[in-house]
Formats: structure tokens, C-alpha cells, sequence
């Protein structure tokens, strides 16, 4: 994926982050797709209000691409710049449009 897209799609997530710590649901729905918000946004901002780690740094983990009913979607994986493991134990898989919004988000969270 090219270092300019990775950028851009690096800011509209740290800029939902930033909208979810707000609680601003008008800024968070500007940044998610029209399927995310179809799909009940807020229930969305309250799911990930609740599993992301405000007071934690994150950083790109990896990027690459996602197939989701057999299309192809670019996705960048983050990880909490504090977890050192090889394989980390939360990571937050982060799926775009081409235009940058946000299509879908795959939480994992350890135990």
C-alpha cells in the first residue's frame, strides 16, 4: 500500500479516535462509512468507547488488504505501542473505502 494512503488512512482513524474520546458522534459519523452507520452507529461508538484503550498509545502494526464479500479492501492493523510481544495481544484491524472512510472495525482483545 502506498506510504500516502497509509498516511491518510492513519489520520481518519487517530481522528475517529479523537471524535470517540470527544464523544462527538457528529464528527465520528462524518469519518464512517454510510454501511457503518446503517449498522447502528452508535452502538458502534459505544462498542469502541468501551474496547479501546484511550490513555494507550497505538502504532501501525501492518497494513495490507481484506476481502470482504469478495471485494478487495485496503485495512491497516494497529497495535498498543506498549505491547512488545512479536505477535501482539490487541490489535484493531481497521478496514477503508478508497475514499478514506471508514468501512468496517475488527477489534481483537485478549482476556
Amino acid at each position: 500500500m502506498p506510504k500516502d494512503r497509509v498516511e491518510a488512512y492513519n489520520q481518519s482513524f487517530f481522528d475517529l479516535v479523537t471524535a470517540l474520546k470527544k464523544s462527538d458522534k457528529n464528527q465520528a459519523s462524518r469519518l464512517i462509512s454510510d454501511q457503518l452507520k446503517a449498522d447502528n452507529s452508535d452502538l458502534l461508538v459505544q462498542n469502541l468507547s468501551g474496547g479501546i484503550s484511550f490513555e494507550r498509545k497505538m502504532k501501525i502494526y501492518q497494513t495490507g488488504n481484506i476481502e470482504i464479500d469478495g471485494v478487495m479492501y485496503p485495512a491497516v492493523q494497529y497495535k498498543y505501542e506498549s505491547d512488545l510481544s512479536v505477535s501482539p495481544t490487541d490489535i484493531i484491524t481497521v478496514v477503508f473505502q478508497n475514499d478514506g472512510k471508514i468501512k468496517k472495525i475488527i477489534p481483537y482483545y485478549s482476556k
